[in-house]
């Protein structure tokens, strides 16, 4: 991976987002994703970016390795146990095809499950980890954040998502913002980082 200075400098990340051709965008988890090629990927994480599906426990398409850049995290790990016909259940886990743009079904079929939770990891600056497309997490920010992704190949085509049994579904991508504000997100988290490397 390269040095992380440039991930944090809002003018390498405009010049970068140019020539691959992305913007910024919300996503309802609680950070910014700005897409750097077809594989990689930087998150910005503030406590003042909405996460309306911060309890939303997924899967994801493929394997990935993340990297905390800046700032720390909270990792919750869960594994679900699916449910015998008759049993009793907490969760439903579903398919997802939501994505920025669509919506996806809104009335997916759901599979009675209950979780089990593996493990709470605190990640903090300098933090790497490789993460399964079979696992389920769930991440939590209380502070500026930012982390860089890689992905594997694709291993399926949806990812999954668990909901508190007869919780609504929703869409993470229902809600928009705009790529200015954005960017006005991305440029304080990098200011942030800034001013700790300056030890003010």
């Amino acid at each position: 991976m390269k040095h992380e200075k440039p991930f944090l400098d809002l003018n390498y990340l405009k010049k970068a987002a140019a020539a691959y051709g992305s913007k910024p965008y919300w996503f309802g988890l609680g950070f910014i994703q700005l897409k750097l090629s077809d594989d990689s990927r930087i998150h910005f994480w503030s406590p003042d970016i909405a996460r309306p599906e911060r309890d939303e426990i997924h899967d994801h398409r493929y394997n990935f390795v993340s990297r905390v850049l800046y700032g720390t995290l909270t990792f919750d790990l869960y594994e679900p146990t699916p449910i015998q016909r008759d049993g009793i259940w907490t969760h439903e886990l579903f398919q997802t095809d939501c994505a920025p743009g669509h919506e996806g079904n809104k009335e997916p079929k759901v599979y009675p499950v209950t979780i089990t939770k593996r493990g709470t990891f605190d990640l903090v600056e300098g933090s790497e980890y490789w993460f399964s497309s079979e696992q389920f997490h769930t991440t939590e920010n209380t502070q500026f954040a930012v982390t860089y992704l890689e992905r594997e190949t694709k291993t399926k085509q949806f990812a999954n998502v668990i909901k508190p049994r007869g919780a609504p579904i929703s869409c993470p991508f229902a809600t928009e913002m705009s790529v200015a504000d954005c960017w006005r997100h991305i440029d304080k988290i990098c200011a942030s980082w800034r001013c700790k490397c300056e030890g003010r």
